[in-house]
């Protein structure tokens, strides 16, 4: 059956001969038919009728758009169609529309065809008679394949390039070596963002080989504008897990995995391109992450999905302000390898529940890793830690969207407390414990505020090293000093920050540090010696944090893995001592775990102290977290320790300061 749009294109085509002319079909909508694709949309261009007369006639039968009336195109409001005058142009100058145009009906079909972009886009059909005309071979390129330019306008607008691009990954077309040779010629000019950003989502929403036309876009050298793209060719990987080659080909390779699969998956344009944007950001961290790891004797590129955020969104930046999009795609990239973590740990319900508010749709992230994973042909991917996460995201019903917050700041006001700026911190710390799991449904969220509301008495537990006492870049060059001496590689303070943990004694053996038979007092000993001669400091706002909390009437304490004879020493010499009400040590060098220390310590705290209702640790590891896990305790944490924010924020509200950490903590017994 004729669909409206065409018969509406022959009814256009019966008034221009009605005056003496003739229109014809051109660009997408021929070229469509000889692909057996179905056009939505219609161009006509109308030869031999004046610009006037044409719209007079057209008005008296169509409701007429005065979009682009200037460039000599009617729009037809109801339909999908363009009628055009063929034209002159002359270029004045840089960019897309920097054009003087002159309509002129007299034209020839094949002078007007000269303006257009490529030879498949530049066939022309009669509506009436379904007549072929075709001055630039159009045809015959299309049937092997070929993408050419029509003629040396070609060069005049830069936006033909990205054309280009998108049409080859789009009909899997391969572009003839002279089309090639003058888009090497071709610059962006002042091409502004938004057009260009049209002809990628083309490419990643409508392209069936995407490979096809980023190897275009680096075949015309147009690649190095783009330079976060640009680095991955040549970046190498470990064989091993990458044999596809470089880091520039497995993103290839995703893209087309995530094509192949996309229009089966989702329909929406508005979903499928966040994650399509994903999967070509996601490994932009890797070019400056990779390092040959001599003791694994492997290339490495630790922390690269962290690097890749501020990558991602510099490349984004430049072809976009959707806020959508800067908001969506960079958690995408940063968490594209937390799904592997998750299940080699298998994390529990509070885990997913975070990931899922961090990445709003957890079927989301598991497309990009689900085409991350088929990114790496001949190698078979593994799916089931995808498949487990999905199954117990859908489990939890945040599969498709984030937990809903089940308070409210109305909840608050209705309990009695007076709105002020720590709501927003009330807000948080209630959603924390609703990811994880303290409640489920609102009865239980309004219970555990009045719960929180009549417990106020709170009691805060501090880590001492890397938390209040800024020693973190201490701890780093006391182990590079060790690895010196073993003549071990050293290592970089983000690897550091991104791998350090509790116990240390596996971490240290990981980097070289132990060697074989090594006495583990005399080492602990070593590192501790060398430690007391490094630069230390109080973290600049911890006696102000300190002073916060005490001012609320709140009573604190220390728990460090530190031996207490020397938490007792650093304390005092650091004016922190008399302030806090205990300080307890191991008695020890092992930096081992303090559990056991820390379940003493709140049983002793319990005690003396039976009108607390809440106990608040704040440290900078995850270590600390698995601390108040094993009590049964909130925890909250800051960044600026030994552990990188990306690795904190799995586990715990995490935040950059000390007093942003304390107002968090503090937040009901501010409000109240």
């Amino acid at each position: 059956m004729e669909s409206e749009t065409k018969k509406a294109a022959r009814h256009v085509a019966k008034i221009a001969a009605d005056l003496g002319g003739r229109a014809l079909l051109v660009g997408g909508c021929v070229r469509d038919v000889f692909l057996g694709v179905e056009s939505k949309d219609c161009d006509i261009e109308v030869f031999g009728v004046e610009g006037a007369a044409l719209r007079a006639a057209l008005e008296r039968e169509f409701h007429l758009d005065e979009v682009g009336a200037s460039f000599g195109v009617i729009k037809l409001h109801d339909y999908d169609i363009d009628v055009a005058l063929p034209r002159r142009e002359t270029k004045l100058g840089l960019g897309h529309k920097a054009f003087d145009v002159e309509c002129d009906p007299s034209l020839s079909v094949k002078e007007a065809a000269s303006r257009r972009d490529f030879t498949i886009n530049a066939i022309y059909q009669d509506p009436l008679t379904d007549e072929i005309i075709d001055p630039w071979n159009g045809q015959k390129d299309l049937k092997r394949g070929i993408l050419r330019h029509v003629s040396e306008h070609f060069c005049e607008d830069p936006l033909r390039v990205l054309r280009g691009m998108q049409f080859i990954a789009r009909f899997d077309l391969t572009a003839a070596s002279e089309t090639l040779e003058i888009c090497r010629s071709m610059t962006l000019e002042a091409l502004a963002p938004e057009r260009q950003f049209e002809e990628w989502k083309k490419l990643l929403l409508r392209g069936k080989k995407i490979s096809k036309g980023l190897e275009f876009l680096r075949n015309t050298d147009w690649v190095k504008l783009y330079p976060e793209l640009a680095a991955l060719i040549g970046c190498e990987q470990a064989k091993e897990w990458h044999p596809e080659g470089d880091v520039w080909n497995h993103t290839l390779c995703a893209l087309d995995a995530f094509a192949k699969g996309r229009d089966a998956i989702s329909q929406d344009d508005d979903e499928n391109i966040i994650v399509a944007l994903a999967i070509l950001c996601h490994d932009f961290g890797k070019p400056a992450t990779s390092f040959y790891d001599k003791r694994k004797c492997r290339i490495r590129s630790l922390g690269h999905d962290e690097k890749g955020v501020e990558l991602a969104l510099s490349f984004l930046r430049r072809l976009t302000n959707e806020e959508r999009i800067l908001k969506e795609v960079p958690p995408l990239v940063r968490l594209h390898m937390r799904p592997y973590s998750m299940w080699r740990s298998q994390s529990g319900e509070s885990a997913i529940r975070r990931l899922a508010s961090e990445v709003k749709r957890i079927d989301r992230l598991v497309r990009v890793c689900k085409a991350d994973e088929e990114g790496r042909p001949p190698m078979k991917p593994d799916f089931a830690p995808l498949e487990w996460l999905e199954a117990e995201a859908q489990r939890l019903r945040v599969k498709d969207s984030a937990p809903k917050p089940l308070l409210q700041g109305r909840d608050l006001i209705a309990l009695g407390l007076k709105p002020a700026k720590e709501f927003g911190q009330i807000l948080k710390r209630a959603y924390s414990a609703q990811l994880d799991g303290v409640f489920q449904d609102r009865e239980a969220a309004l219970k555990w505020l009045e719960e929180k509301k009549n417990h106020t008495p709170l009691y805060i537990i501090w880590d001492w090293n890397g938390t209040l006492l800024d020693d973190t870049r201490a701890a780093f060059d006391t182990l590079n000093i060790m690895l010196e001496k073993r003549h071990a590689p050293k290592i970089e303070f983000g690897f550091y920050r991104d791998n350090f943990a509790f116990p240390v004694k596996p971490f240290y053996k990981a980097i070289g540090v132990v060697l074989e038979n090594e006495d583990w007092d005399a080492l602990a000993q070593e590192y501790h010696d060398i430690y007391h001669e490094q630069v230390k400091a109080l973290n600049p706002q911890a006696l102000e944090a300190i002073k916060i909390i005490d001012e609320f009437g709140v009573d604190q304490c220390i728990l460090s893995a530190l031996r207490q004879d020397l938490l007792e020493r650093d304390t005092a010499f650091y004016g922190v001592r008399d302030k806090m009400e205990l300080l307890a040590g191991v008695n020890n060098l092992d930096g081992a775990s303090k559990v056991d220390i820390a379940k003493r310590l709140l049983y002793k705290l319990k005690a003396t102290h039976p009108q607390v209702g809440r106990f608040v640790m704040i440290g900078d590891a995850l270590h600390d977290k698995e601390v108040a896990d094993a009590l049964g305790i909130e925890c909250v944490l800051c960044s600026q320790g030994s552990h990188a924010h990306w690795r904190l924020e799995k586990v715990a509200p995490t935040f950059d300061t000390l007093i942003a950490a304390v107002n968090f903590a503090l937040a009901p017994a501010t409000a109240v």
